[in-house]
């Protein structure tokens, strides 16, 4: 490869526009911060470069591009401030699901001491059909790497950018590249202006605005022999504080009962075969006003074992976990539509299906009122606030 020519407009050789002294990269991955120092050397050569572990803000394994990126402007920002640095590199891979397959990238993102962004992306490499399921059960693009490889720790090295091009793309001269993209308002201020790409809150703003609209999700109540059921005391919204059922969105290739699956898979560590018993339409007052979608909601359960149940760890990601009487709920700080819905989740019956249902929000899902069909006829009443 040729290198070009510095543009007038760039920062010149000895970075006299801008000279970050001392560069922080969010991450401890020897492969990410040998990534970040290839890249400055051609243009910022005396600066220091140093990783720290830093929270990412996103799931372990990002699934589309918008949650990618936010993962790098938060590893960004949070390096810049633990090092004091001059300038802060997050790197977050994600994978971008499209209907002709799946892809992983990684997003780069810097930012400097006055909290100004640059964000970019290396190129995407396509994932083979194993890896993808693999995502869309749940799993981290490293492990199913290495798997399909039958090596260790493959992303430290090449990764799966060298892994399924023969070599011939490494995952550092990848990383590099979106490095140097992630740095153009810096190098070019001349065409970006002095704002670069915006300041951190307005870029995570309008990531949050470009999160994929979903409405489709599950809930799953895990049963065990005793009566008790399995509540999550959810940690992030939606109902953060309340206790909950464990559950999510329903990724694209799943169908209902799979992404149940994956769920109690990924929260609770357990492979259950759930049931759906509430299919439920959910309606509320600000997003009916604004012509938004109805959210659909699937409620399920899993029958589970004793010997299972004492498995369930104490804790997962989303909060605490802990077995909870059904009869209890009236004192306890739940969400309050499991006031319910959760008795009129069927039992496991030969031939039972599920039951249907909508749910009327007033604005800000704060009361309202519900209709599920039952066999013997309709039942209805309030939602409690």
């Amino acid at each position: 490869m040729t290198e070009s020519a510095p543009h007038p407009a760039a920062v010149p050789e000895d970075g006299v526009s801008f000279a970050p002294r001392r560069i922080a990269v969010g991450s401890a991955n020897p492969g990410k911060i040998a990534a970040v120092r290839q890249a400055v050397a051609r243009y910022w050569p005396r600066a220091t470069v140093e990783g720290i572990d830093v929270p990412s803000g996103v799931p372990d394994q990002p699934r589309n591009d918008a949650e990618g990126a936010r993962g790098a402007v938060l590893r960004a920002d949070a390096a810049r401030q633990a090092r004091d640095a001059d300038l802060g590199i997050g790197l977050e891979g994600s994978s971008d699901e499209h209907p002709w397959g799946m892809y992983t990238v990684a997003w780069v993102a810097a930012v400097d001491r006055a909290g100004r962004v640059g964000l970019a992306s290396t190129g995407r490499c396509p994932l083979p059909t194993p890896v993808a399921a693999g995502i869309r059960a749940g799993g981290e693009l490293g492990p199913l790497v290495d798997a399909l490889l039958g090596e260790a720790n493959t992303k430290h090295r090449g990764g799966a950018s060298a892994a399924f091009t023969a070599g011939h793309a490494g995952r550092i001269d990848s990383l590099a590249g979106g490095v140097v993209y992630a740095c153009a308002p810096f190098l070019t201020p001349a065409y970006f202006g002095p704002a670069a790409m915006g300041q951190v809150d307005e870029v995570l703003a309008r990531l949050a605005e470009a999160l994929p609209l979903r409405t489709a999700y599950t809930l799953v109540f895990l049963h065990r022999p005793d009566g008790r059921v399995l509540m999550l005391h959810r940690t992030r919204p939606p109902n953060a504080g309340r206790l909950n059922g464990v559950g999510g969105g329903i990724e694209a290739g799943e169908d209902v009962l799979q992404a149940a699956a994956r769920e109690v898979r990924e929260e609770v560590g357990l492979d259950v075969q759930p049931r759906l018993g509430l299919a439920l339409t959910l309606w509320e007052a600000g997003r009916m006003a604004q012509g938004a979608p109805p959210i659909l909601l699937y409620v399920c359960r899993a029958d589970i074992t004793a010997e299972a149940a004492a498995q369930v760890p104490a804790a997962c990601p989303e909060g605490a976990l802990s077995w909870v009487d059904p009869q209890a709920l009236a004192a306890l700080d739940v969400v309050p539509n499991l006031r319910v819905l959760l008795p009129l989740l069927p039992a496991p019956e030969a031939g039972a299906g599920a039951l249907v249902g909508t749910l009327w929000y007033d604005a800000g899902w704060q009361g309202g009122r519900y209709l599920v069909h039952m066999p013997a006829g309709p039942r209805s009443g309030p939602i409690p606030p």
